[in-house]
C-alpha cells in the first residue's frame, strides 16, 4: 500500500493535542515532509542507490547518434545516480532477450580505447561511444538509475519510500511542528517536550534505516566504486 502525505500528516497530529490543522497546517507539513523525505532519500541513495532504482528504456538506433540521449527528456523528474546500462541484441531469440552491460566511461577518457558498447555522460546527456555502426546489432538500451526525490504538495501525493518509513516520518514531522510552538503562551509545549519527540523520531529513523541496511547486507556483491569523505 502506497504511503501518502495525508496518512503521515494525520498520524503526526495524533501524537500531541496541540497539533491541530490550525497549528500544524497542511502547507507547512508538505514543505517539511519534502525536506525530511529528501534527507532520507539522499542517505539511502548514497549507500544503496539500487534500493530506490528504476529503469528507463531507449529505442535504438538513436534518431541522431551524435546528439546522444538527453536525460532531461528521458527522466523529467531528475536523477541522483546512474547505476548501469544494458544493451539488448536485436537478433536475440532467447527469453528473456540476450543483453550485454555497457561500459560507463568518464567523459575525460572518452577518447581512450575501451570495449564497446560504452557510453559517457556530459551535461545531462549520455553519449554512446564509437560509431553509429557499432550499435546496429542492438534494439534497446535500458538505463537503471536512482530518481531524485520529489516535492510533496498535496494530501494525495505518494511518498517515494517503503511503507515502514511511516513511523519515522510521522515522528520527525510531529517534532518539527512542536518546535514551532515552543514557549508560545497559548500552548503547553516546552523545549523539553519538543526534545522528547525529536529523540523518539531519531529512534524511529534509525530503526527504519537499519532495516534497509540489513536487507541489502543479505545480498552478495562487490563494490565497484566508493565515494570518499562520507
Amino acid at each position: 500500500m502506497a504511503l501518502t502525505a495525508a496518512a503521515v500528516l494525520n498520524h503526526a497530529r495524533d501524537l500531541h493535542p496541540s497539533l491541530s490543522t490550525v497549528n500544524a497546517p497542511n502547507v507547512l507539513g508538505f514543505r517539511a515532509l519534502s525536506r525530511i523525505v529528501s534527507e532520507l532519500y539522499e542517505e539511502i541513495a548514497h549507500r544503496v542507490p539500487a534500493f530506490l532504482g528504476v529503469q528507463a528504456t531507449v529505442t535504438l538506433p538513436l534518431p541522431v547518434f551524435t546528439a546522444g540521449i538527453d536525460l532531461v527528456a528521458l527522466i523529467p523528474g531528475g536523477w541522483k545516480r546512474l547505476l548501469d546500462g544494458f544493451f539488448t541484441y536485436t537478433a536475440s531469440s532467447t527469453n528473456p532477450p540476450t543483453t550485454v552491460r555497457g561500459n560507463s566511461i568518464p567523459y575525460e577518457q572518452r577518447d581512450m580505447n575501451c570495449p564497446l558498447p560504452a557510453y559517457t555522460l556530459r551535461s545531462n546527456v549520455l553519449y554512446l561511444l564509437g560509431q553509429a555502426s557499432d550499435y546496429t546489432n542492438f534494439s534497446t538500451f535500458v538505463l537503471t538509475y536512482t530518481p531524485a526525490s520529489v516535492d510533496i504538495s498535496a494530501l494525495t501525493d505518494t511518498i517515494p519510500l517503503p511503507d515502514d518509513a511511516r513511523a519515522a516520518l510521522v515522528g520527525m514531522l510531529a517534532a518539527f511542528f512542536l518546535k514551532r510552538l515552543i514557549d508560545d503562551p497559548r500552548y503547553t509545549v516546552t523545549a523539553a517536550t519538543a526534545g522528547l519527540f525529536t529523540g523518539d523520531a531519531g529512534v524511529e529513523r534509525a530503526r527504519f534505516l537499519r532495516r534497509i541496511w540489513r536487507t541489502t547486507q543479505n545480498t552478495d556483491y562487490v563494490i565497484r566504486d566508493a565515494v570518499s569523505g562520507r
